[in-house]
């Protein structure tokens, strides 16, 4: 436990080899320079963003569409009139990419930013035609007409393929759910391997293909395709939520990508490589504004355009699971007998199920498992006479334990009722839990959101006797 946690930390530390500061290449070439073009205010520059698909894809676009907002309104320039956005651009529509390109124009665009790689050689065309225009193209192309910017995302891309294996406790298999297969989205695969292998040398990647920047129903699939292979930890480089969705359909974790997924699926995210592009798109907008622009600049991820999200605490490491359940496990029983079992799960579906069938037992439509993530059910066999004490110091012995290791816990009651109803027996049978045995109680695990509540003062009834 204290291997993890110490390696968790230095994680953040080497968040900071992110930092390189946001700015052009050192190396840029003399291709051409913006000194002679017009000047004007900042706040009314005219700004075209090209995005191959919908820029609430819960993705690329989302990330590409934020950070054009926030440089815009940091800049002051007015989003509603001046930001004109293009949707779903398809970049293998050369007629579609010029038809949009002359509408930008013609809406008086002084910049256009093509949002996705495929878009550069199409675009440093259309500059020739129209060459009072700024055209910055998202790629690791190089033409000499167009600014080419990107960010270093294969670093962030070895921190999260370092998380996921030191996650990935009892196995070296992680999955990896892949879009286009072109340089960039090779060079994030070998990254996270990379970075898997550090944490865990005999870490092994399996990696699906999507064919596409943007498939809901491909990207599920192969999320749900690498569970079905044994795969509990996975990283992507998809633009939609489909793969965390599907991870916390079925019992698994990811890291999210581009922005922050763990909304979308708050208990299978661990943590997202967040990228911030306003710092590059400020930059260049600043540039244009006071003539400065140079062409020739390549623009590069620093401390503000790549981040991992908070981590997500809700969810309890698998080392740490293992060590409460151990606790469980040992507590003493009638005789001896070891007469109880113990069912834990952290699928979302199955939580949520054994959620309601506690409810409808208390007769009410609150949650009471308190959103937490993980249940153990605790069961002992009713032919023991102290199954009911055999049984409870299970449940003490896993609340102790969890408390010990900075896990928080709460006892909830009625399992008895629940697994003797019909559903209840029928999931029983389905666990291979004995008809003898009856429910005790659903140990919730998981963290707290706010601070301990103040322990209520101790009658005499139940204070400690001494020297009697």
């Amino acid at each position: 436990m204290k291997k993890k946690l110490f390696s968790l930390l230095m994680v953040t530390a080497l968040t900071a080899s992110l930092v390189a500061g946001c700015g052009s290449n050192g190396d840029s070439k003399d291709k051409s320079s913006g000194s002679d073009r017009e000047t004007k205010d900042v706040s009314e520059l005219v700004i075209g963003e090209i995005e191959y698909s919908v820029i609430d894809d819960g993705g690329w676009a989302q990330s590409m569409h934020e950070g054009l907002v926030k440089a815009c309104e940091d800049l002051g320039i007015d989003t509603k009139t001046n930001l004109l956005t293009m949707e779903e651009i398809s970049e293998e529509d050369t007629s579609l990419i010029e038809s949009t390109v002359e509408e930008l124009v013609d809406e008086g665009a002084d910049i256009i930013f093509g949002c996705s790689a495929g878009y550069s050689a199409i675009l440093a065309e259309l500059q020739q035609e129209y060459p009072d225009v700024i055209f910055a193209q998202q790629s690791n192309d190089v033409y000499d007409n167009i600014i080419e910017f990107q960010i270093r995302g294969y670093e962030g891309d070895f921190l999260t393929g370092y998380l996921s294996a030191l996650m990935n406790e009892g196995s070296n298999q992680l999955g990896f759910c892949a879009s286009m297969d072109e340089a960039s989205v090779r060079t994030a695969i070998n990254a996270y391997a990379l970075g898997a292998k550090y944490a865990n040398p005999d870490a092994k990647v399996q990696v699906l293909w999507a064919d596409s920047w943007y498939d809901l129903d491909v990207e599920s699939q192969n999320a749900k395709t690498l569970i079905d292979n044994g795969i509990k930890y996975m990283g992507m480089e998809a633009s939609s939520p489909a793969v965390p969705q599907t991870c916390e359909e079925n019992g698994a974790f990811c890291i999210g990508y581009n922005v922050d997924m763990q909304a979308s699926a708050p208990k299978a995210v661990l943590t997202s490589f967040v990228w911030n592009w306003a710092p590059i798109f400020e930059d260049i907008m600043k540039k244009t504004a006071d003539g400065t622009i140079d062409i020739s600049a390549n623009y590069y991820e620093g401390g503000e355009c790549a981040a991992l999200a908070p981590f997500n605490k809700d969810l309890v490491p698998q080392e740490t699971l293992d060590m409460i359940l151990e606790a469980g496990e040992y507590s003493p029983s009638g005789m001896g007998q070891q007469s109880t079992l113990m069912v834990v799960t952290q699928n979302p579906e199955l939580v949520a199920k054994l959620s309601k069938m506690n409810a409808d037992v208390m007769g009410t439509e609150s949650d009471p498992f308190y959103g937490a993530p993980t249940v153990v059910v605790v069961f002992a066999d009713s032919n023991m006479p102290t199954c009911v004490e055999n049984g409870s110091l299970v449940m003490g012995n896993l609340m102790n334990a969890a408390h010990a290791l900075g896990v928080d816990s709460c006892w909830i009651h009625r399992a008895r009722e629940v697994f003797a109803s019909e559903e209840g027996k029928a999931l029983k049978a389905e666990w291979g839990v004995p008809e003898s045995y009856v429910g005790i109680g659903h140990c919730v695990l998981g963290y707290r959101s706010g601070e301990y509540p103040k322990a209520k003062g101790r009658t005499l009834g139940g204070s400690v006797h001494r020297g009697l």
